[in-house]
């Protein structure tokens, strides 16, 4: 086993996201700053009253990368704008070649919002012939690696809400062992379904509060429960 010796750190050289409002890194880390919850109430469909969500904005993709996603979930639109961004700050058109980075994206519930939507599809007898791919949580790691064409490993992650934090584990751990020159690497979740709210619901995790933007406050001692939120953030790690 290759080992990466120590004057050979990882080192983060690109950053992407998507989330709470923000359309970029800049923007996601001004928004913290600020210290205000950009929760709002959600209706969803057989919830009989609005819940309160954090929603990501839409994500906007140029032709070349978008056929690659257009029939996928949202979580994998996200997962790809994010990626992009990160591609792009970290120049890997560069000097580096492409069958040599891999992708590792961590999601704990993939694509579920087209997951849903396919099993109407079968009801109906109108499953398309590539369900199975748009449907698989590998979808959202192998479309980005299809529309950059990078050929190392390719992988998807799901540990519940550490997945990308196992994500980033994993690629460290490719570009320890020499298996990789370059990883781009994070997660995406689209949640925002009537299915997981139920759920959520059922299982008595959903905080509430009058005010949505106070539902989710993890270090309050008068925390009460967790709010859903969609999003994506990727990095791509390479060594010094």
């Amino acid at each position: 086993m290759k080992v990466m010796p120590l004057d050979d750190p990882i080192v983060v050289t690109g950053m992407g996201a998507l989330g709470a409002g923000a359309a970029n890194p800049a923007e996601l880390y001004a928004a913290a700053l600020r210290g205000r919850s950009p929760a709002e109430w959600m209706n969803l469909e057989g919830i009989s009253d609005s819940i309160a969500v954090s929603r990501a904005p839409d994500p906007v993709l140029p032709s070349p990368e978008l056929r690659y996603a257009r029939r996928l979930d949202r979580s994998a639109h996200l997962a790809l704008a994010a990626a992009r961004q990160a591609i792009a700050t970290a120049r890997l058109g560069d000097g580096i070649d492409q069958g040599e980075v891999g992708v590792v994206i961590g999601s704990s519930r993939g694509p579920i919002e087209r997951t849903v939507a396919s099993t109407l599809d079968a009801a109906w007898s109108q499953m398309s012939p590539t369900t199975s791919a748009e449907t698989t949580p590998a979808s959202l790691s192998g479309m980005i690696a299809q529309a950059y064409g990078f050929g190392a490993s390719i992988s998807m992650v799901s540990a519940t809400c550490a997945s990308a934090a196992a994500a980033i584990n994993i690629a460290a751990l490719q570009l320890a062992m020499g298996e990789a020159q370059a990883v781009v690497v994070g997660g995406a979740e689209a949640p925002l379904i009537p299915l997981l709210a139920a759920q959520l619901r059922a299982a008595r995790v959903m905080g509430w509060d009058e005010d949505p933007a106070l539902t989710c406050r993890p270090f309050d001692v008068s925390r009460n429960g967790l709010m859903m939120g969609e999003g994506a953030a990727v990095l791509v790690l390479e060594r010094a």
